[in-house]
């Protein structure tokens, strides 16, 4: 029973996007756009401050996508649902925002795992278990900062937002072995300083 609710629950709230979508897309109704914006303002952001890292830069490429997404609406098939299509053009925009600065701004993109704070893992964890988790995290997190960012940005890409290989290499514009190579020195290194400071953690309870 509740099981069906929320499948009606979904259904309506699928249906009523879809009805957005169009209105914009048939008369460009800002009304409708901005409701859309409302719903997905928290996915581009989240999209956005991956792979910049800075929330200022993230909150500036998420306003741009949402005006992209605006202009190109008409671009929209609906292949794939609205969400999807806005994510991928928030990413896109991030990037172009990264490269054209040129510098490393990934030094927050460690905040990628803040979401498993609210995995139900951890809703019926004792206090020991949630201290355990919170260190994990903060340790992770670091080590994701202090790698370079070309490393990170195809971490990020790769195995945060399940981008294909063919797809971050017309992302990053590199070939999709370099791409290859990257992912694996990423992770090569994101393991070796986690295993650095999980020897730390043990030195220091002895």
């Amino acid at each position: 029973m509740e099981e069906k609710k929320q499948n009606v629950i979904e259904e309506a709230s699928a249906n009523y996007e879809k009805g957005l979508v169009e209105r914009v897309r048939r008369s460009k109704d800002r009304e409708a756009f901005h409701a859309l914006v409302k719903i997905h303002s928290a996915l581009a952001f989240s999209a956005a401050f991956r792979i910049l890292g800075s929330r200022e830069d993230a909150l500036e490429a998420s306003q741009d996508a949402f005006v992209k997404a605006f202009t190109k609406i008409r671009q929209y098939r609906g292949e794939v649902p609205f969400k999807y299509w806005l994510r991928k053009i928030a990413v896109n925009t991030s990037l172009n925002r990264l490269r054209s600065r040129r510098s490393d701004c990934l030094s927050g993109a460690g905040e990628i795992y803040d979401d498993v704070s609210q995995d139900s893992r951890r809703v019926n964890a004792g206090p020991e278990e949630l201290f355990e988790a919170a260190e994990r995290d903060r340790q992770i997190k670091n080590a994701l900062a202090g790698l370079e960012e070309p490393f990170r940005a195809v971490l990020v890409l790769r195995d945060i937002e399940s981008y294909k290989y063919e797809e971050i290499a017309r992302l990053l514009r590199i070939s999709i072995g370099t791409v290859k190579s990257r992912l694996s020195r990423g992770r090569q290194e994101l393991r070796r300083r986690l295993a650095g400071k999980s020897a730390e953690v043990k030195e220091h309870e002895l």
